[in-house]
Parts: C-alpha cells; structure tokens; sequence
C-alpha cells in the first residue's frame, strides 16, 4: 500500500519458526518496494526491517537486522 513521504514503516517477523520472504518492484512488479542489496529478502524469526516511503511513490530499505 502507498503511504505518506517520509513515513516510516516497522516490520518484524513475529513468528518463532517461519520465515517470511519479501520481494522487492524488480523481482514483483507493482510491490513499491526498493531493498537495498538483493531483490529478495527472508526475513526469519525475530528480523526486522526498517522502510521510508519516498517521493517517488516506493517503499525504500533504510535498514535490516538479521536476528
């Protein structure tokens, strides 16, 4: 979903044994999301990743920790 220039936008994997996998607008058209380093990100227990939403209508990765 879109969101407001400079929102920012907290998502953490929750779950104790799943691991979530994120693509981002190269790999999934239309996901407005820019990762930084790799078209995909899984996200395992306890991650997090860190968004703005920018000027250009994406959602861009300011930071991730790997947990």
């Amino acid at each position: 979903a879109n969101g407001q220039v400079g929102q920012l936008l907290i998502i953490t994997n929750e779950d104790s044994a799943d691991t979530i996998t994120l693509q981002d607008q190269g790999t999934l058209a239309n996901s407005n999301l820019i990762l930084a380093g790799s078209a995909n990100y899984a996200m395992g227990p306890t991650d997090t990743l860190v968004l703005i939403y920018s000027p250009s209508g994406d959602w861009l990765e300011l930071s991730r920790s790997n947990n």
